[in-house]
């Protein structure tokens, strides 16, 4: 079986996400999307120099699918092809198509025409009803995250003053992170700790010894999650978290709203209470929730002794290993994918 793999190699979620998808799948062939055309990030093709590349500078066209397409059985690609038409130009030759895509993006919802793949995964249980009731075949199947050993041994090793990080990102509409609320909590907060925020971009801040703020574009993302006891992440909406998936790897607790799917994840003591506090339309309506107790959470974890801190980092490891880890990934991935490509070889 020849896999081919559509993928980024910016510091973005699909960089990320791809990235994790090549390590575990090792494809045969990689269509790789040099971005720097649609979006101004830095590119970092080296992460791919150990495979048998195709470079697509920019959106890939039916030229480079072509190359790409005739030294493949199967394709995995995250979110989007980069353009649609590739469902059907992959199936005019045989070649089956896998896609993980995400709710918020899916362009199905407003282009119910368009082609599509022979397979969906989602990568997190959100709207994992809705989306099989439009194509009953779909299955969860979330995407590896890389685990960091010397990050989680550093993590673990950790003792004193608690260190807690807060990752921002790309600021995503409608403050997915929660970076509102967590200012909102600290003006409340009383507790004796330091948090660390992470932006790719300039932001509103807020003046607190407590805080100290790292805004650039990271070199490696193991940056985010070194030496820290918890990843304070009050997400108002959204399915695959990126950030949560490392962070549990890395060995540090997530502090979440409790809304799904994070409660499908995380234990209940680490989810905060949260209210529906608006919508908005992207192509579907999508709810944006607001938590309740941040800073209580935040003065009760900063009193926390060592050991008991500890207990919550081993707990995290284990949820992040059982449920984002490659081995434990790769053997669902490549069984499916396998019967994938049986059952095109059946027709024939």
């Amino acid at each position: 079986m020849q896999i081919g793999l559509v993928a980024r190699c910016d510091h973005t979620g699909l960089g990320y996400q791809t990235r994790a998808l090549a390590e575990m799948l090792n494809p045969d062939v990689i269509l790789l999307v040099d971005s720097s055309p649609f979006k101004d990030l830095k590119q970092y093709p080296e992460w791919y120099k150990k495979y048998k590349v195709i470079v697509s500078n920019g959106i890939p066209g039916y030229n480079e699918y072509e190359k790409f397409l005739k030294q493949i059985d199967v394709m995995v690609t995250a979110e989007t092809p980069y353009v649609y038409e590739a469902w059907n130009w992959a199936r005019m030759i045989g070649v089956k198509t896998v896609c993980q895509l995400n709710w918020e993006f899916f362009d199905g919802l407003v282009q119910p025409n368009m082609p599509h793949p022979d397979q969906y995964l989602m990568p997190s249980y959100w709207h994992l009803e809705d989306f099989q009731q439009l194509f009953p075949e779909t299955i969860y199947l979330p995407p590896p995250s890389l685990e960091m050993p010397a990050t989680k041994a550093l993590n673990m090793s950790r003792s004193g003053k608690k260190k807690f990080v807060h990752i921002v990102g790309s600021n995503a509409i409608y403050d997915r992170n929660g970076w509102s609320s967590l200012i909102d909590a600290m003006q409340e907060s009383t507790g004796d700790f330091e948090l660390h925020v992470f932006s790719q971009q300039d932001m509103t801040g807020l003046r607190d010894k407590r805080i100290i703020y790292h805004i650039s574009d990271i070199n490696d993302n193991k940056e985010l999650y070194e030496n820290f006891d918890a990843l304070i992440l009050p997400r108002r909406y959204g399915g695959l978290c990126l950030p949560m998936n490392e962070a549990l790897l890395a060995g540090l607790p997530v502090i979440m709203t409790d809304i799904e799917p994070n409660n499908k994840i995380l234990p209940k003591q680490w989810l905060l209470p949260s209210y529906l506090s608006s919508r908005f339309e992207a192509r579907s309506t999508i709810d944006v929730y607001s938590p309740d107790s941040l800073a209580d959470k935040l003065d009760e974890m900063s009193k926390m002794s060592d050991n008991q801190m500890l207990n919550w980092k081993q707990q995290a490891y284990e949820i992040g290993y059982d449920n984002y880890s490659i081995e434990k990934l790769k053997p669902k991935y490549m069984e499916l994918l396998t019967n994938i490509v049986q059952s095109e070889h059946n027709k024939r």
